[in-house]
This record gives structure tokens, C-alpha cells and sequence, in this order.
């Protein structure tokens, strides 16, 4: 059995770079080689974080709303409801 944790510190990170690490990270733990570990870190531009399934559709017009306020837009790959993530 693994004992090996880790903590990975990104101060300034894209919300896409954040969610690929996650999953690397949680296939780490899958896979044994891990079984803790931390992911800490800020976006490195205001992004609005989507759900998975179609009760927030990447419209057009919302994605030229958001882009003239400065935001970015990311989907995720679980459900909920939109997550905004501001820069530290």
C-alpha cells in the first residue's frame, strides 16, 4: 500500500492546467502510488466554471457576454452549478 502523500502548490494557474493535474493526480491514487495528496492553487484569469450536462449551455451570446466582462469560460466533467474563480 502506498504511503506516499504529496502537495502541489500553483499560484497562478489556468483553471484547464488545474483540472488536468487533478486527474493526473487522482489516477496516481488509483493506481496506488499516492494516497494523499493536495492541490492548491489560483487561476491565473477569471474563469467561469461550467458543469458537465446542458442545464448551462456554452451559448455563443454567453460566451461574448463573459469574454467583454474579462472572464474565460471552462467546463468541468462533474455536475453542479457554475463556479466562479477569481486571480489571488
Amino acid at each position: 500500500m502506498a504511503t506516499q502523500k504529496t502537495i502541489l502548490r500553483y499560484p497562478s494557474l489556468s483553471v484547464a492546467s488545474a483540472f488536468d493535474k487533478e486527474q493526473v493526480l487522482i489516477r496516481r491514487i488509483e493506481q496506488g502510488e499516492l494516497n494523499e495528496a493536495l492541490l492548491l492553487w489560483q487561476p491565473d484569469a477569471q474563469t467561469l466554471v461550467l458543469p458537465a450536462g446542458q442545464k448551462w449551455p456554452q451559448t455563443p451570446e454567453l460566451l461574448r457576454a463573459l469574454a467583454a466582462l474579462g472572464w474565460q469560460v471552462q467546463s468541468r466533467r462533474t455536475g453542479g452549478a457554475p463556479v466562479p474563480q477569481l486571480q489571488g
